[in-house]
């Protein structure tokens, strides 16, 4: 993924088209990444996003030791349609959802159990407990937004 991405930016730069193109930093929900786009006429233009990241948690509660560790990476190609020629826009495109929730308990103390619902099982017998949670990975992507990096608004002078 990472590679696809690379190469659509240096083939974009080195087009030596009349039209700008931009490339912005992202801070999100789904991590930090990129953002590449390029307009294709006053109202539309194609985007190229990356973002990723991860964040982990361990907490101990009633003598389980609790870890998890949720993981972002998603990429999406977008046709964006600018309405009114400006700045707000209406994207649509397929998302690459590789985001990831793993989780694992295991006793914290020298006893080896684990109570689940009021049901205690020896870890010895059973193992820790883990859980994963995982996403379809191609999906659509439709989306409201604000913001035209790849062209300047032109401004009107009287």
């Amino acid at each position: 993924m990472y590679r696809i991405v690379a190469l659509a930016i240096l083939l974009a730069l080195g087009s030596g088209s009349a039209f700008a193109q931009a490339i912005a930093a992202r801070a999100g929900t789904t991590g930090f990444g990129a953002d590449f786009s390029v307009p294709v006429t006053d109202h539309f233009g194609l985007r190229l996003t990356y973002s990723g990241g991860s964040v982990s948690h361990a907490t101990t509660d009633s003598g389980v030791h609790y870890d998890s560790r949720l993981r972002f990476d998603t990429g999406m190609g977008l046709i964006d349609f600018f309405p009114a020629g400006g700045r707000f826009r209406l994207s649509a495109g397929i998302a690459y959802n590789n985001n990831r929730l793993d989780l694992r308990a295991r006793a914290s103390d020298s006893s080896g159990t684990i109570d689940i619902n009021d049901t205690t099982y020896n870890v010895s017998d059973i193992g820790p407990v883990t859980g994963h949670l995982r996403f379809n990975r191609a999906n659509p992507y439709f989306g409201v937004g604000w913001g035209n990096g790849s062209r300047r608004i032109r401004s009107r002078e009287t």
